[in-house]
Formats: C-alpha cells, structure tokens, sequence
C-alpha cells in the first residue's frame, strides 16, 4: 500500500507520474506492467506543449487499485498506472505478500452491505458497553470461514460472536457458533479466521457481533463503534462536473448497534450518525470549485462488518 498525488496524472490514460515526495491519497498495488509506455504520462502544461517533466525515464508501470469505482480509472473498478519511478513510492504504509503455492477454496462467497466507495468513517464512543453488528442471510448452502472488520482508531481489541438463528432486532440471540478475540495495533481493515468452518442452509440468519475498545495512550479505555461514511467531496477536484454521486441505501434487519444496553436498528439512527459524521469530518479541507461541506452531502453507510463463506459444493 502506498499513496500518490491525483495532480500529477494523464487522466486519458490514467497514468500518474510524480517527481516529488508529496502524497495525498492511499492506493494498493494489485499487479504490473513492465512494457507500459512511458509516453502515456505525458501532462501538457497551460501552453498546450509538453511538460517534460512528466514523462518518466523508462517504461514501465504497477498497476494500482483504487476506492473510487465506476467514478474513476481505466476500468470499472477503479484501476490506474503508475510509474515505477514515482516518488510517491518511496515511502509506502505497509507491504504484505502471499507467498502460498495452493489456495485451499477457489471460489468464495461474500456477505456485506456497505458499498459506498469512498472509505471515510466516523467514531461512535461509550463509556458504558456498546456493540455493532450485521445480521446476514446465506444465500446457498455454504460454509462461513472468516470475517473481517474495520478499526478506525489504533490500539483497538475486538470481540467477536458469530450466532446463528438470531431473532429478529437481538443479534446477540440464538445460537453461539463461535467467539474470540483479537487486538490490533493499527487502524484499518482486518480478517479474521475462524476456529471452525460453520455450515449454513439456504436462507438460515446468522450474525456477526463486534465489541471494540479503544485505549488512548493516558491507559483509558473507550467502548468505540465504527460508522462509515462518503461525501460529494470527490478528491479528483476541477468543479461540480466531478462531484460524485453517493448514496447510502440501509434497510432494516441488516445493522444494528447496542448502546445503553438496548439493540436499534441503524435505518432509526441515521439522522443522528449523519450528524456524527459531519461533526468528525469538518476539519477535512474541500477542494477549490466545491461547496462547503453540509448536512446533505454525506451519505452514511452499513456497518463494515463481512463474511466470507464457501459454497457447499466447493467445500473440502
């Protein structure tokens, strides 16, 4: 994982190119391409000639994915080029490799709700207890395997409880097929793999239950929910052309958080977390040819909790 700056790219070929050290924005690296042109980052400067030096000196390129979809990229999931010579590179976040020759299931399934495309969250804290959790239905007959989550702030534990046949508004109900904990250091997303392979009918609820604490540095402890969020903010700037269009759609039965030791439901909430977020998200600058930020362009989502299940048939 790294970051670059979105100023610097060709935007008909996507392609960005930096020469300075200057980030503002966190991508991941998904492949390469040895070959990729390196005419193709060619920026022109106001004049309409050609900045020299926004061509690299040799081919080549990574491949990178980014979270802004169908509203950018050469692709329909957000995909660009970027040089090998970037200077942005030269400070990543983090790097994983897998270095496993045989992948035990090939085809997995995925069970979530939250689909807006920019990953902004806000923070819900408790002193007293409080939770968060999806309730999702199996489609096919399949086996639940892991789960995955996100923390917002770092120094976080987290418990987790997988039920089954959880009654309606109580995800916490029904039967314990498994819990444990877990504690992570950074912010972030996070996979989790379960004891067990749980199987699951065609149409049977289950739920995952998360409970996460928070320990700021002076050793207090904070019970902390994650809510994401997007706004029509859109980080490629140049104006109201290239605002983009979010819509948060959560219906009912799907996420719940327990605060003051009762389960809501968040489609009854969603007025008050899009305040949240506004609050939290108003120190963050918008770009020059945007309106200010306000009450109606954030749109928040589901609660970014998964589950990853292998279908029946593909099960070992």
């Amino acid at each position: 994982m790294t970051a670059l700056v979105f100023g610097r790219m060709n935007r008909d070929n996507w392609a960005a190119y930096s020469t300075t050290g200057e980030r503002n924005h966190v991508i991941t690296i998904v492949g390469y391409d040895d070959n990729y042109p390196k005419e193709n980052f060619e920026v022109l400067k106001d004049d309409g000639s050609s900045d020299p030096d926004s061509i690299p000196p040799t081919n080549g390129a990574f491949i990178i994915k980014d979270s802004s979809g169908e509203y950018g990229g050469f692709d329909e999931k957000g995909s660009f080029y970027i040089s090998y010579h970037d200077h942005t590179l030269l400070d990543p976040i983090s790097f994983e490799f897998d270095k496993s020759d045989t992948v035990k299931y090939s085809e997995l399934n995925y069970d979530q709700y939250d689909f807006l495309f920019v990953g902004w969250c806000a923070s819900q804290d408790h002193d007293s207890e409080s939770k968060m959790a999806n309730v999702f239905d199996a489609e096919e007959d399949e086996y639940l395997t892991q789960i995955t989550y996100r923390t917002k702030q770092f120094n976080t534990s987290v418990h987790y409880a997988v039920y089954k046949d959880a009654a309606d508004g109580s995800p916490d109900s029904g039967t314990l097929l498994e819990e444990g904990d877990s504690s992570h250091w950074f912010a972030g997303a996070h996979k989790i793999d379960l004891k067990n392979e749980y199987f699951l009918k065609k149409g049977e609820k289950y739920s995952v239950v998360l409970t996460m604490t928070y320990t700021a540095d002076n050793g207090n402890t904070t019970y902390t929910n994650v809510i994401p969020y997007a706004t029509n903010v859109f980080p490629f700037g140049g104006g109201e052309a290239n605002e983009a269009k979010v819509n948060g759609v959560i219906n009912k039965g799907e996420s719940y958080l327990f605060n003051d030791g009762k389960w809501t439901d968040l489609t009854e909430m969603k007025d008050d977390l899009t305040k949240l977020a506004l609050a939290q998200d108003g120190e963050r600058s918008v770009p020059d040819g945007f309106k200010a930020m306000s009450i109606d362009r954030i749109k928040i989502d589901n609660l970014p909790i998964k589950a990853i299940l292998v279908p029946a048939d593909k099960h070992n």
